[in-house]
Parts: structure tokens; sequence; C-alpha cells
């Protein structure tokens, strides 16, 4: 009589399994890294933006206003992806921001910063509190945080509604 070998390895059905499973725990893995970099693009974004916000009070506080920006935008503001080096290159000039201005991790397509110090009474706002400026983070990549800047305002203009997704500005006075 011949005895019955035992078979050493696995079924075509267990490898298929466990490819499976592999490309699950993969899948899950990716999308995971993917929101994780995503919050973290927004984290130095925000970070960002109150360095500059920082540096834009120093400035005022050594020269009494806020610098004007340089428009290098056919909106008319200065927008951090078609200038990178230079962007509001008044405050490192000024030595009120370190050696390096800000910009958005990305800085191509819609994902950058903008800026613009716009004259007093402009758009609504009151002319007794003097030049102000506007800082915007344009896209923010987790859309959690959309909106949930600062904010700024003027009875003829709303930034924070749909200049961007994240707003600020302050007055001179």
């Amino acid at each position: 009589m011949w005895a019955k070998q035992k078979q050493i390895g696995f079924t075509i059905v267990e490898l298929l399994i466990v490819i499976v499973v592999i490309g699950i725990l993969a899948a899950i893995t990716i999308v995971a890294y993917n929101g994780v970099q995503n919050r973290a693009q927004d984290t130095k974004r925000v970070h960002d933006a109150q360095a500059i916000v920082t540096a834009l009070e120093a400035q005022k506080t050594v020269s009494g206003s806020y610098p004007w920006a340089v428009p290098n935008d056919p909106s008319g503001w200065e927008v951090s992806k078609n200038t990178p080096a230079t962007f509001i290159s008044s405050l490192k000039s000024s030595g009120t921001l370190n050696s390096f201005t800000p910009v958005d991790p990305i800085n191509t397509g819609n994902y950058f910063y903008k800026y613009y110090k716009y004259s007093a009474g402009n758009a609504g706002c009151d002319a007794a509190r003097g030049d102000y400026y506007v800082l915007v983070i344009q896209i923010l990549s987790s859309k959690a945080g959309n909106g949930q800047g600062p904010g700024f305002s003027c009875s003829g203009r709303d930034w924070g509604l749909n200049e961007g997704a994240w707003v600020t500005g302050s007055y001179t006075n």
C-alpha cells in the first residue's frame, strides 16, 4: 500500500486571499498617509501665515504702517506663486522677517498665498482706522480648515467669504 504523502505549500486560493489582504492594507495605508500629508501641509500654511502676520505687525511698529503690495498678478495682488523669492520682500529687507519669506508648500496652481494693502476707506472700511492689509491662503489641502482663519471684512466686502480658504487682515490704526 502506498502511504499518502503530506502536501507542503499553499493552495492557489490561500495565496489569492493573502494577496487581496495585502492589497487592502496597502490601500488603507496610502489613503491614511495622504490625509496626514495634507494636514501637515495645512499646518505649515497656517504657521507661515502667522509668521507673515507677526512680521507685518513688527513692520508696522518700526515704520508706522504696513508695506505696500508689489502687484505681480493681473488681480493686483502680490501672489507667492508668481515670484516666490520676492514675495513681500520688504519684510525681508527691513529685517522683520527672517532670511526667507514663507511660501505655500505646493505654490503652484491654486495653492498660494496672496497679500494686498488697501488705502484707508477702501471697500467700505472705516477710514479713521487707516490703511489695512489682507493676507490670504488660497486653498487648504485637507478642506477641514477652509474658512477657519480669523477672517476680515468691511461693510463693502468680506474677504473671508470668497477670497480664499484662510483670510486675515488688520488696520494701521
